[in-house]
């Protein structure tokens, strides 16, 4: 479909017609009213800073999660480690000879030379429970 010269002129503006049309003062107006639309589209948009705070809060509680459950996988090898060197409970019965640890006394010189057990005993009597006096 061709267009006639006449036509092209008629659609073409001419220069006066531009700046008029693109005047500073119809700039402004256009960046206001553009500023406008802007700002009433932002304001309908969810926060970014609410999204990233609450993905910074979820990135944390992950964390958390991790160390404790290292801390709990720590624990439990060192309950283990414990136990396992841990010496059994002692059953004494009667007649059994046993040695009895003492605390030195501190009168001020070495108690490198001092003995360290009281013994060898005899065991004359059981105490009920779990007291060993």
């Amino acid at each position: 479909m061709a267009i006639s010269e006449s036509d092209a002129t008629r659609c073409k503006p001419g220069i006066d017609d531009w700046f008029k049309l693109n005047s500073p003062d119809d700039l402004v107006e256009k960046l206001d009213d553009y500023d406008t639309l802007r700002s009433t589209f932002r304001s309908k948009q969810p926060r970014k800073e609410g999204r990233h705070s609450l993905l910074l809060q979820i990135q944390e509680n992950n964390k958390n999660v991790e160390n404790s459950k290292s801390d709990n996988d720590s624990l439990v090898k060192t309950n283990a480690y414990y136990d396992k060197k841990k010496s059994g409970k002692v059953s004494l019965r009667k007649g059994d000879i046993v040695a009895v640890r003492r605390n030195p006394t501190t009168t001020g010189e070495s108690t490198k030379k001092q003995p360290r057990y009281r013994g060898p005993m005899v065991v004359t009597e059981i105490l009920p429970g779990e007291s060993h006096n």
